[in-house]
């Protein structure tokens, strides 16, 4: 294993913390309106230690194929409030995610009975037809 130790390192926990931080912090990242915008922030601890961060990724599951999740979607990173998931299990708990299986399943089954559109089916659900797409070749909401 690589030393993880330092700041600087080019190990993901570093990169890791490091995208948590601009997209809370820095205004002029691409994401802040879905992060700081919203004030969510990273607590203090691992703002300001990498070494605190890396130690707490490390006891609590972290493994290369696994993302940051925040328990709670309105709260920040810390602690308390953050687990290591599969990025399957992450894009099912987005903050802008509106369909459950059941639906995803319900527009499976709307879709192959035939007579609906994916662009009626996106404009029922509230979801962008790419969506739609997704979850009906497959792509999206797969149990």
């Amino acid at each position: 294993m690589e030393n993880i130790s330092a700041p600087g390192t080019k190990h993901r926990t570093y990169t890791i913390l490091k995208g948590m931080k601009q997209r809370c912090s820095d205004p002029n990242h691409r994401s802040y309106h879905r992060y700081g915008g919203r004030g969510i922030q990273v607590c203090d601890e691992w703002r300001k230690d990498f070494r605190a961060f890396q130690s707490w990724a490390i006891n609590n599951g972290y493994a290369d194929d696994l993302t940051i999740d925040r328990i709670d979607n309105d709260k920040g990173y810390s602690p308390e409030n953050c687990q290591w998931v599969s990025q399957r299990a992450q894009s099912h708990n987005r903050h802008d995610n509106v369909l459950t299986m059941i639906d995803a399943n319900a527009i499976r089954a709307a879709y192959a009975a035939g007579g609906v559109s994916m662009r009626k089916l996106g404009a029922r659900y509230g979801v962008m037809v790419s969506t739609i797409h997704g979850i009906v070749h497959g792509t999206r909401w797969v149990e």
